[in-house]
């Protein structure tokens, strides 16, 4: 339900003005086997009635967030949106370093947070959103309580893929049992906004920061 009651396009575009995309997915649009399909759109009759159908009364929980930008303006939208679901968002906004705090010692119901790749390759997401290893590994998945066996296994398997194609799929089929059965709820993008001006030649923007190569810049006189 919480998919459907997540104002996507209306965030991304209205509130913050395009310095986010709707990214559905734990691997960000740029990175090998990253999934674009957007399967799921801001539809809150269908979020009030598959709670209906699950027999849920009254529905509501509590939304940790930080108190900086831009996480309270989402988390405030969000509540917007839920609400005309019919579910109720209690926000519970506070210091970042705190809320982290609460969030790896299981001590909160919900949250809204931003993650980063470490490093350019889909197993640093993937070990993040898929993987729970049964001794704790602190990773998102663990944070989140989510004990997941079957994902841990195609995890590793992935990570160890000498074949190309092979390697591919099995990421894209980790994101889509990911953000169908799991208690995460990706909607957002980041998007790093560039201002160059014409005289400067060559210049191409990385998806992260070390792929950015200043020697193939020029600036005409």
């Amino acid at each position: 339900a919480a998919r459907y009651a997540f104002d996507y396009k209306g965030i991304a575009e209205d509130l913050m003005h395009g310095q986010f995309a709707v990214q559905q997915n734990f691997l960000p649009v740029g990175f090998n086997g990253a999934l674009t399909d957007q399967p799921y759109s801001y539809d809150p009759q269908k979020a009030a009635q598959i709670l209906k159908d699950a027999g849920i009364k009254n529905p509501h929980f509590k939304l940790a967030v930080s108190n900086q930008p831009p996480y309270l303006d989402i988390a405030q939208a969000l509540q917007a949106s839920f609400a005309k679901a019919g579910i109720e968002v209690e926000l519970i906004p506070g210091v970042s370093s705190q809320i982290a705090t609460d969030v790896k010692a299981h001590k909160y119901e919900s949250t809204l947070t931003a993650w980063g790749p470490d490093y350019f390759d889909p197993h640093t997401n993937a070990s993040a959103f898929a993987y729970n290893p049964e001794n704790g590994s602190k990773t998102l998945a663990w944070r989140a309580n989510w004990h997941i066996p079957a994902l841990n296994k195609q995890t590793l398997q992935a990570r160890s893929e000498t074949d190309a194609v092979k390697r591919t799929e099995t990421y894209q089929a980790l994101q889509r049992q990911v953000r169908e059965s799991s208690p995460f709820v990706i909607g957002l993008q980041n998007k790093k906004l560039v201002a160059l001006r014409d005289d400067v030649q060559g210049y191409v923007q990385g998806i992260t920061p070390e792929m950015v190569f200043y020697k193939n810049v020029t600036k005409s006189e």
